[in-house]
């Protein structure tokens, strides 16, 4: 519950902010290494839902990606950093899984 303690704090949004090109970078490298990894392991799978999976991680974390390149507010950011995050690790359990 912490961090959520964070998502109202002006003062943490504006540490945040202040420092988005140094976490820009990583940011975007690890979500977008983590999506392709579990794009990969999603492409081995030999079943339908596996174009739906793939769909889904493949636009969530080209979403997220393009919020940060597009200078979004860093709550979308990180926001977005999140939601990939679950979507890849997700779909990647599941694919190691079947």
């Amino acid at each position: 519950m912490k961090v959520l303690k964070f998502k109202d704090n002006q003062d943490y949004w504006e540490m945040v902010e202040h420092n988005r090109f140094g976490l820009l970078p990583i940011l975007l490298t690890i979500q977008s290494c983590l999506g392709s990894i579990a794009v990969c392991y999603i492409s081995e799978l030999e079943e339908l839902p596996q174009i739906i999976l793939l769909s889904l991680v493949a636009a969530v974390t080209m979403g997220a990606n393009g919020a940060a390149i597009a200078q979004a507010p860093m709550k979308w950011v990180v926001l977005g950093f999140i939601l990939c995050i679950i979507t890849s690790t997700s779909a990647l359990i599941d694919a190691l899984i079947i």
